[in-house]
C-alpha cells in the first residue's frame, strides 16, 4: 500500500515523490516491508513480523512527533532543479536505512535470544526466535548489502553537492555529519565482522548503535532546522 502510494505520487510528478519527510518517510517504511518479505521469502525468519510491526508504528509515532502536524518543505528552488541524480541520491539513502533497519531488528532478536540461552529460561520465545547463528549470518548479510547501497547514496550526494556549487562549509551541516559518522559505524562493523575479529554480541549491539544514528540522521535536520540538507 504504502509502495504503491509513493509510486502513483512518483508517477503523477515525474520523479521519486520524496520532497517532505512524509514521504520519505512513507518510502523508507515501504522499502522496509520489502527487505522484509525478501527475508521472509528466503524462509528462515518469518517470526521477524512481529517485530517489524511494532516498529512501522514507532517510526511512524515519532514522524507525527517530529513534524508537529507541518510538512517539510525543501530548499526554495530544488524542486526546479530535480535530476535523476537525485532520485538516484535518496532511493539509495533510504534503501541503505531500510536494510539497516531490519538488521536493527535481526539484532534486537539476536539480543532476546541470546539472553533467554544464556539464563537457560527455556520458554516459547527459545522456540520461536531463530537460532543465533542464523541470526548473526543475516544481519551480517544484510549489513554488506546495506553499506555498499548507503555507500553509493553518500558518493551520489557528493556529485550532487558539486554539480549545485554549495559551498565547502555543507560538511559542517548536521545531517550531513551525522550521516557520515553512521556510515563510519557501519564501515568498522562490516570489516569486524567479515574479517572475523568480531560477531554475535559486539555486532548485534553495534547493529544497535548504528540504527540510533540513523534515527537521528533523519529527524536532527528538522528539530534543529539548520542547514539545507534538513528537508531529509
Amino acid at each position: 500500500c504504502l509502495a504503491a502510494t509513493v509510486g502513483v505520487r512518483s508517477l503523477e510528478i515525474r520523479h521519486l515523490s520524496v520532497a517532505s519527510a512524509g514521504e520519505a518517510l512513507a518510502l523508507w517504511l515501504a522499502l522496509i516491508i520489502l527487505v522484509h518479505r525478501w527475508l521472509d521469502f528466503r524462509g528462515r525468519f518469518r517470526t521477524l513480523a512481529v517485530f517489524v510491526a511494532p516498529l512501522l508504528a514507532l517510526l511512524g509515532a515519532l514522524s507525527l512527533a517530529a513534524v508537529g502536524g507541518r510538512d517539510w518543505k525543501p530548499p526554495s528552488g530544488l524542486l526546479d532543479r530535480w535530476s535523476p541524480w537525485l532520485d538516484f541520491h535518496v532511493l539509495t539513502a533510504l534503501a541503505g536505512y531500510a536494510m539497516f533497519t531490519v538488521g536493527f531488528l535481526l539484532s534486537a532478536m539476536y539480543l532476546l535470544q541470546d539472553r533467554q540461552l544464556k539464563r537457560k529460561a527455556w520458554s516459547f520465545l527459545t522456540e520461536f526466535l531463530p537460532p543465533l547463528e542464523d541470526l548473526d549470518q543475516a544481519n551480517y548479510l544484510l549489513i554488506g548489502r546495506a553499506f555498499t547501497v548507503f555507500t553509493a547514496a553518500i558518493f551520489s550526494g557528493m556529485l550532487l553537492v558539486y554539480r549545485q556549487g554549495w559551498q565547502q562549509n555543507w560538511l559542517c551541516e548536521p545531517k550531513i555529519l551525522f550521516t557520515f559518522i553512521t556510515w563510519g559505524v557501519y564501515a568498522v562493523l562490516f570489516h569486524q565482522r567479515g574479517a572475523g575479529l568480531a560477531r554475535g554480541r559486539k555486532i548485534a549491539w553495534g547493529t544497535v548503535l548504528g540504527f540510533l544514528l540513523i534515527l537521528a540522521t533523519f529527524f536532527l535536520g528538522e528539530l534543529l532546522r539548520y542547514g539545507r540538507h534538513h528537508f531529509l
